[in-house]
């Protein structure tokens, strides 16, 4: 999982995604009992479990536990078009010396040419193939399929059963929503938002949110 040591496993978030994560952290014979969230309004994702309100909430359980982040894995559960929020919260708990940890389901299928960032999350029957580049917190999500030689940037999410042809390039915190298609060779800009089941046949502009089959554009992303 990591090659630090660690004693306290940790998930950034407490929806939907921390469910998945902690799924997986039982399937390495582990498990998490302490969630962090900004959102204060969350109730504990799973029964026993600890939730902790924010950073401040992080520092003030581990004083009380006398731990330090030194001590912590973390994985940043936020998936969605959040990209740049799981690597601005993964940058404050590295520089306070916390380790990021990697997700890689046992049933993803990842070449052996495929090279890796930190923080990457490979879920269950994901595919990536020959000579990938995959950036810094990449979500390859549930049966999602990245093809050779692509290049995927920081913050990446490709949703459930998505499928990413050969050579293409994605720029970063691009979201792929599940069940769309991107032919091969296409480049997307930073902030592209694919629509579920869209259909991408040629380049994408930073920025723009696409549908449909051929993928048309619908709008410019609000806010990110």
């Amino acid at each position: 999982m990591h090659s630090r040591k660690v004693t306290r496993h940790v998930i950034w978030g407490a929806r939907g995604h921390a469910r998945v994560i902690r799924d997986w952290f039982v399937t390495q014979g582990s498990d998490c009992m302490l969630a962090i969230d900004n959102d204060a309004s969350v109730a504990p994702p799973w029964p026993g479990c600890k939730l902790a309100i924010g950073m401040q909430g992080l520092e003030q359980l581990l004083r009380e536990e006398r731990m330090g982040f030194g001590s912590l894995g973390v994985v940043v559960a936020i998936g969605g078009s959040r990209g740049s929020d799981r690597i601005k919260i993964e940058d404050e708990l590295s520089s306070r010396g916390a380790a990021i940890l990697e997700v890689r389901h046992p049933t993803a299928n990842v070449c052996s040419s495929a090279v890796f960032g930190s923080g990457c999350q490979l879920l269950m029957g994901s595919i990536v193939g020959s000579a990938v580049r995959l950036g810094r917190s990449v979500i390859i999500n549930s049966g999602a399929q990245v093809d050779h030689d692509c290049v995927v940037e920081d913050g990446v999410h490709v949703g459930p059963g998505a499928v990413v042809a050969g050579e293409t390039k994605i720029g970063r915190n691009v979201f792929i929503g599940a069940g769309a298609v991107v032919l091969p060779r296409v480049t997307l800009g930073q902030n592209v938002v694919v629509g579920a089941g869209a259909v991408v046949t040629s380049d994408v502009a930073g920025g723009l949110v696409v549908t449909g089959s051929p993928a048309r554009e619908v709008r410019h992303v609000a806010g990110r």
